[in-house]
């Protein structure tokens, strides 16, 4: 026996009255000691312990059959994985409580008066006998991965007991990026759609399917794995991979989506024209995190739907083509067919989406009511990165769209010309509330920001920076109520495969512009002269192109601003009319230039130099 745990007295020290009271005490808690403990650990606790609501950490393996068994060892004995590793006397404790069998077919024999054990690694779990009529949901799973006949015809089955979502592998899918899983994805989705599991599992590996996955058609559905590069399934066909929508459209709805740390991959066909990776239809209140999807001609289309959030996304384009892939993008927001209904809500943050060189278009936006995009990334396609177009019809509405702190790069690949973001559509629906601020546009061999309708109502680009592309930073040339404030604009009118142009470009058709603290670093702010322009706020030299007639520059909040008119066309400012103030009409040429000053009412001529 070991040496038990004393406590020595204390001495009493002068003028102390309290110490006998308190070795008293101490001897009490050396005898709770020696209830518990020697010092080498040869006695120990008998009875029922009170943890008063607190937990014993970091236990090691148990070694007897009266020690604590953790559920890391449970599991591992369940799974028939490190069994000679338990102590014998800890294997015959729980050989007592239940039986065991190695795989399904001896299940469907086994005794059916206590659970049983299922030991093969692919399928391990626990199964209890159920009585009762299980024919339909015997019928519906016909991996055996939840529910299971027994060999002799008894009415009833073996019911898998689990919660939460069902591992791909119990329905025969394996993650070796060999074993063909279209069956194991077919079997799980039935079982989900039939209402017997919440979701399906993918345990880190690549799933291969050479077709679409069946349609999830169930509220509810969760697709979980172990990282979005670790649990990736993988199409092999140019076809669709994932499906959300309802068995009866017009009626119903899916909603209650959830989408955690999966990926899928469509590059494993050599340049592919078509699959969608994964289609939305009519889907709400979805949440993805760490979701990552490659290689896809066609990545993400959304058909009407709400409330979605994703949060740490990838989308990448295909392999590179020959030429460019018409109708390939990374993110697509659509109505639904038939239907005026549009996504709505639907939120990114902390997202990476880009394409490849010949990509068509990175994000397709024909209609929405409220997409919001926050701290990421977009480029790298062949007609534009970010595309907002209405389509279809005059009723469907594009409304309320903000980009937020995203970095838009164009790479400038090869010899497209795409833009950065390309505003266009001769439709006429509700199209207004188009937001960017602290964005970057960069590297763009087009436009960086192309806005060319005059169905915009609502536009502002605040606090964003423009760089390096081979045509104009900014063109508009339609849009009504446009605010452009705290921009900078630099490294304009790149030499290279498309020729360049000048900063910023404003055209005839845009109306009620107000400029605010702009920065031009270099390169020109361009106008094309019409009677009743608007002047730009914050540039002091502005090239003038156009050929027509002016009497009238419109100006906000611009008195004491001075500005140098650099001419490239061949306009006339007319002198003492409208608001111009002039030393005589001025008839420009090209190179010619004409400074005024803006005394609060008008523009009054500073100097002139006709070339």
């Amino acid at each position: 026996m070991g040496t038990k745990v004393t406590i020595p007295p204390l001495t009493l020290p002068d003028n102390s009255s309290f110490v006998p009271q308190l070795n008293e005490a101490m001897e009490k808690v050396s005898a709770e000691f020696d209830k518990v403990a020697y010092r080498d650990g040869s006695q120990s606790a008998t009875g029922n312990q009170n943890m008063a609501g607190r937990r014993i950490y970091n236990l090691p393996q148990p070694e007897g059959p009266s020690e604590p068994l953790r559920l890391e060892d449970l599991v591992r004995f369940l799974a028939g994985e490190g069994l000679p590793t338990l102590n014998s006397s800890v294997l015959a404790l729980l050989d007592k409580k239940s039986s065991f069998v190695a795989n399904l077919t001896d299940l469907a024999a086994a005794p059916r008066n206590s659970p049983v054990f299922v030991t093969d690694n692919h399928v391990a779990g626990v199964f209890v006998f159920q009585s009762g009529n299980y024919t339909s949901r015997l019928a519906v799973d016909t991996q055996k991965a939840i529910f299971v006949a027994p060999s002799d015809g008894t009415a009833g089955a073996w019911v898998r007991q689990f919660s939460g979502v069902a591992n791909l592998q119990w329905f025969g899918g394996r993650g070796d990026n060999n074993t063909n899983c279209d069956t194991a994805f077919a079997a799980a989705v039935a079982l989900f759609n039939a209402g017997h599991i919440n979701g399906i599992y993918l345990p880190a590996g690549n799933y291969r399917v050479t077709t679409a996955i069946p349609a999830i058609t169930r509220t509810g559905f969760i697709l979980a794995g172990d990282g979005s590069r670790n649990s990736v399934i993988e199409q092999t066909a140019n076809a669709n991979t994932l499906h959300l929508t309802s068995t009866s459209p017009l009626l119903q709805r899916i909603s209650d989506v959830t989408f955690f740390r999966v990926g899928i991959n469509q590059g494993n066909v050599t340049s592919p024209t078509a699959g969608v990776a994964l289609r939305l239809t009519r889907v709400d209140r979805l949440m993805s995190l760490d979701l990552d999807i490659r290689n896809a001609f066609q990545g993400i289309l959304f058909e009407g739907g709400a409330d979605q959030k994703f949060s740490n996304i990838v989308v990448t384009g295909a392999f590179s083509w020959n030429s460019v892939a018409v109708g390939s993008y990374n993110v697509k927001f659509t109505n639904f067919a038939g239907t005026t209904e549009v996504p709505s809500e639907i939120f990114f943050s902390n997202f990476n989406i880009k394409g490849v060189t010949n990509l068509e278009r990175s994000v397709v936006i024909e209609c929405c009511d409220g997409l919001f995009f926050s701290n990421g990334h977009v480029g790298f396609a062949h007609s534009s990165s970010t595309h907002l177009n209405p389509q279809n019809s005059a009723s469907l509405s594009l409304i309320n769209v903000e980009f937020n702190n995203v970095y838009f790069d164009g790479n400038l690949a090869g010899s497209v010309a795409g833009s950065g973001i390309d505003i266009s559509g001769s439709i006429t629906p509700t199209f207004r509330g188009i937001h960017f601020s602290n964005c970057v546009f960069k590297n763009f061999n087009g436009i960086g920001f192309s806005a060319n309708t005059t169905n915009l109502r609502d536009l502002s680009i605040i606090g964003c920076q423009f760089a390096d592309h081979g045509k104009q930073h900014l063109k508009l040339d339609g849009p009504r109520g446009v605010r452009l404030g705290m921009n900078s604009f630099y490294n304009g009118n790149l030499s290279g495969t498309v020729t360049g142009s000048v900063n910023m470009d404003i055209g005839l058709n845009c109306a009620n512009i107000t400029f605010v603290g702009n920065q031009q670093t270099d390169g020109l702010m361009s106008v094309v002269a019409v009677d009743g322009f608007t002047m730009p706020m914050g540039f002091d030299v502005v090239e003038i192109t156009g050929i027509s007639s002016v009497s009238n520059i419109n100006a906000t909040n611009m008195k004491g601003q001075k500005v140098t008119l650099l001419f490239t066309g061949t306009p006339t400012f007319n002198d003492n009319s409208g608001n111009m103030r002039l030393a005589g009409n001025f008839v420009a040429t090209p190179g010619s230039v004409l400074t005024l000053l803006n005394n609060g009412i008008h523009w009054v001529e500073v100097s002139r130099a006709i070339v």
